[in-house]
């Protein structure tokens, strides 16, 4: 069996990846959900990049999908900014941030995006 990746893309892989667990560990969640997250969520996403198991075709597909049943990605409001970062004060875990992106809102941990997220909104045909 050939691996297929590239050295750039396996380190960017698992940089992210670290920071995730590092920062679940400074979230302090127990260790059996810190196990957990490593198993069925690290493990695979590490073994599909070495084994060359892309996933880029699903990750169009829920988009296209999305697009066709009416949904398309809106502008955050200062509201959803607001709200975001109201829930980082309340958890008070040092080294979250947020920060807007584009469309969307990215959640930092130590200055590394570590989550990016965008609203969609269905605009029905009595909008249109």
């Amino acid at each position: 069996m050939a691996l297929v990746f590239s050295q750039q893309s396996l380190a960017l892989l698992l940089q992210s990846c670290m920071c995730l667990l590092e920062s679940i560990d400074a979230a302090g969640t127990d260790a059996d959900a810190a196990s957990k997250i490593e198993r069925f969520l690290i493990q695979p996403r590490v073994e599909d990049a070495v084994l060359g198991r892309c996933r880029a075709d699903k990750a169009i597909a829920w988009r296209s999908m999305l697009a066709s049943a009416g949904f398309a990605p809106q502008p955050l409001s200062n509201l959803a900014e607001a709200q975001a970062d109201c829930l980082l004060k309340r958890v008070q875990v040092q080294g979250f941030h947020v920060e807007k992106l584009g469309a969307g809102l990215v959640l930092y941990w130590r200055s590394k995006g570590s989550f990016h997220s965008n609203l969609p909104t269905c605009h029905s045909a009595l909008e249109s």
